[in-house]
């Protein structure tokens, strides 16, 4: 029996049965991550390494089952394995059953590969059953040391593995105590009941849809479907200074100025059921130092801002409003509160079910800003000229975006990687084509333009961030004048998913 298979069965947790009592054909709840790198893939040795690191995550091996009365439990795959699909870059992703991942009959991983002469565009798709964000940077950071050790050169470093505990995972679903008492002491029974009136009783509006989309007849963009843009190293810093000079966080200036981009997008597009509260979604890490060896899993819960929309003609003061809450959220304990729902929720018959009803909108937009991954990523790979290095390939960039909802139309993906913070959008592919959702995250960029412009010292902004068509990906990194430079420029470009492939 390989060591990955002895932690099974294993019962599935509230959160892991919440995503699959909200998982639908046509709202699939999987989450999506692109590396960018430079060099040339070696097949064979690729795929030895995608089966190596899934050896270490035993949920990515698991398939659900159901028993009749019992709560449903993760069991071993077996020699079930996801197929990974090579082709040119260029070559749209497909699957039999579109995005949609039946974790009865199929892993939780799907990978596509597409390769030019000298750059390689790899994409992940997981079940957030299975995994969440920081899972996903580990199976990643896993993934690319794997093949480092099978290509690097004898002379050269190889990369290194966390040592990690598979036992672990049959306590992925408890509450640290430090988290449960922090949650206890500081949150009394007033405030909590305070806030889940105040969550059901605002109802949060969706985002209006662009002009002349109709759910009927909008054609669906390629999938994976996500637009971004890279700011480089000096305005990151430039971005968090703006922050601290305020007494906040990046993340806190991040939820503000997408608060005032959605105000603004609503007014001008809404036209169905807008009305007075604006709600932003926000995943949050429970991990602690008792679970820095636990495999991927999920070892999360959601924290919402609500905020009235009127409250938007004020930034100043909204920000700082942000910045106490989110210091509740992540200290106070109040993050727990979604997470002991659905565990409660659970217990009752169908309780899940009416909770993901997929009409009811819990939240306008998501915003998931995983941090800096660098440091994650480096204790396993050595860096050359400022950039992680896998034997022969080299990491340029990383993106992706978490799970949509019907009516959360739009999900926001922020990752900071060897300095520069990259931000990716998707919009719900029936309503945003990669135009619309380009355009809305083309406001958002705009607006922390806005933002970062109150640092005196900051350095100098491209007026202009429109859309512009870029140089397919081989032509950037085959440039003549230096391999990767022109990779680096237009990943601060905010780019379409698709388009310049």
């Amino acid at each position: 029996m390989a060591p990955s298979e002895t932690v099974f069965p294993l019962p599935l947790e509230a959160f892991e049965q919440y995503m699959l009592a909200d998982d639908k054909t046509h709202q699939p709840m999987v989450l999506v991550r692109q590396l960018f790198l430079s060099g040339y893939l070696q097949q064979t040795a690729f795929e030895s390494a995608i089966e190596k690191a899934m050896e270490r995550h035993p949920l990515l091996r698991a398939l659900v089952r159901n028993s009749g009365r019992h709560e449903p439990y993760w069991v071993a795959a077996g020699i079930l394995e996801p197929r990974v699909d090579w082709a040119e870059i260029g070559r749209p992703l497909q699957t039999r059953m579109g995005e949609y991942l039946d974790l009865t009959s199929e892993v939780g991983l799907r990978v596509w590969v597409r390769q030019g002469l000298r750059s390689v565009i790899v994409t992940l798709q997981f079940h957030h059953a299975c995994i969440d964000g920081t899972g996903a940077i580990q199976f990643i950071t896993d993934l690319l040391a794997f093949y480092g050790r099978l290509t690097c050169r004898h002379e050269d470093p190889a990369p290194e593995l966390l040592q990690l505990q598979q036992e672990l995972l049959r306590q992925r679903g408890r509450i640290p105590p430090q988290l449960a008492g922090e949650s206890g002491s500081r949150v009394g029974w007033t405030q909590k009941v305070s806030k889940l009136f105040r969550f059901i009783t605002r109802k949060p509006s969706p985002l209006g849809p662009p002009h002349g989309s109709t759910d009927s007849t909008n054609t669906c963009p390629p999938f994976p479907g996500i637009v971004s843009h890279t700011f480089s190293k000096e305005e990151t810093q430039s971005l968090k200074r703006v922050a601290k000079q305020q007494g906040a966080s990046l993340n806190d200036l991040l939820l503000r100025d997408l608060f005032l981009v959605i105000n603004t997008w609503n007014s001008e597009h809404g036209r169905e059921g807008i009305g007075r509260w604006l709600r932003i979604m926000m995943p949050v890490n429970l991990r602690t130092e008792e679970f820095s060896r636990l495999p991927a899993a999920n070892v999360l819960s959601y924290g919402f801002l609500t905020r009235d929309c009127r409250e938007c003609d004020e930034p100043v003061q909204l920000l700082a409003g942000i910045s106490r809450e989110t210091r509740e959220i992540k200290f106070g304990g109040s993050s727990l509160m979604f997470l002991k729902s659905i565990n409660m929720l659970r217990k009752i018959k169908g309780g899940l079910k009416r909770m993901s009803d997929p009409q009811k909108c819990y939240a306008t937009v998501v915003l998931s800003n995983v941090g800096d991954i660098t440091t994650r990523l480096a204790v396993s790979l050595p860096s050359r000229n400022g950039r992680l290095v896998a034997g022969d390939v080299v990491l340029e960039a990383v993106r992706g975006c978490p799970p949509l909802r019907q009516n959360t139309r739009a999900v926001f993906h922020v990752m900071t990687c060897c300095g520069e913070m990259t931000v990716a959008a998707r919009g719900w592919p029936e309503l945003f084509g990669v135009e619309e959702t380009g355009d809305l995250l083309q406001r958002f960029i705009h607006q922390l333009h806005h933002s970062f412009r109150s640092v005196p010292d900051a350095v100098d902004w491209k007026t202009d961030c429109e859309s512009v068509e870029q140089p397919s990906w081989e032509e950037r990194i085959e440039a003549p004048d230096r391999p990767g430079s022109e990779t680096e420029d237009w990943f601060r470009q905010p780019v379409s998913g698709e388009r310049g492939r």
